[in-house]
């Protein structure tokens, strides 16, 4: 991108049938000590499906940060339920 930042993360769920997966930035999209920190959500099904490979339980979603919101971050950090990632901001 020309300007900003195309985020995109890829997960795998616990359950079949999460929905609506999104990327939402902490603490309103602070940058704090250079980290801009975003949670990977999504919402959980009425009655979860246990079982499957980790293929089928993939979840796939994006975001577009703006310089603005990125401005004075080094890195940014993408926290999921049992991980996270950092990456440098170019």
């Amino acid at each position: 991108m020309a300007e900003g930042q195309l985020i995109v993360a890829v997960g795998i769920a616990a359950t079949h049938g999460m929905h609506d997966v999104r990327l939402i930035a902490r603490d309103g999209g602070a940058v704090e000590g250079g980290v801009l920190t975003l949670d990977l959500m999504a919402i959980p099904p009425s009655e979860p499906i246990i079982g499957g490979s980790d293929l089928t339980r993939q979840l796939t979603t994006g975001a577009v940060l703006t310089d603005q919101q990125i401005a004075g971050a080094r890195t940014i950090r993408i926290n999921a339920a049992q991980n996270s990632i950092d990456q440098r901001v170019r």
